[in-house]
């Protein structure tokens, strides 16, 4: 019974080939093809294909009767299936923690842009003579101000995760100047304007006054 061993060697012989000469039609080692013959070892599926190819056989004629190589192929293809799961599957955790990561750095650590509605804001002269704009989420919700300009302030939230949140109901960030630092705040639906000269010109006390919205 003829093997895929013994029947390369043949057909090869055949078509007047030495193993070079099919060896550089393959693009692969001499060597190679000399395993193949004595049967230490198989081509692999995309190499077998060309072998196909290069010397007009088809591959059923190639395998025919060689069940060691037939069951050889068959495992190479059970372990590629294996593979490519696996490829698959650490993908899918890859994109799902780029997508855990992008958003945990939206809500904990860049913030969205938030709606006027959902903020107070208060203003105080202190007596140490700092002008004080208080920024208060209705959402219980830590809020900041970003620059967004040479004289524009973004207002933003952000989540706070829990292992950290003040216990406090209302949390409060606290803008400290001696000088017009900014010109407005700028909300998610609209921008507001601020009066410096009422909040310096307020009595000089911790008393916080609501600023209109």
């Amino acid at each position: 019974m003829k093997n895929f061993s013994n029947r390369l060697k043949e057909e090869r012989k055949r078509q007047n080939m030495t193993q070079q000469d099919l060896a550089d039609q393959l693009h692969i080692s001499r060597t190679s093809i000399s395993n193949w013959e004595v049967g230490r070892n198989y081509p692999d599926l995309e190499v077998l294909v060309r072998l196909s190819e290069v010397m007009n056989l088809s591959l059923d004629h190639l395998l025919k009767e060689d069940i060691d190589m037939v069951e050889d192929y068959s495992q190479k293809i059970k372990t590629s299936k294996k593979k490519s799961t696996i490829i698959k599957v650490l993908a899918g955790i890859l994109i799902g923690l780029f997508v855990v990561t992008g958003l945990s750095l939206k809500l904990f650590v860049v913030g969205w842009d938030v709606e006027s509605k959902n903020v107070r804001i208060d203003y105080a002269k202190t007596p140490d003579n700092n002008a004080t704009l208080r920024i208060d989420s209705k959402n219980n919700r830590k809020v900041e101000l970003v620059k967004n300009g040479s004289d524009e302030m973004r207002v933003v939230e952000k989540f706070e995760p829990f292992f950290i949140k003040r216990p406090q109901k209302f949390s409060y960030y606290s803008i400290h100047s001696t000088t017009e630092q900014f010109q407005q705040l700028k909300f998610k639906d609209r921008k507001v304007s601020i009066n410096w000269t009422i909040i310096n010109n307020a009595d000089k006390q911790y008393h916080y006054q609501k600023y209109p919205l």
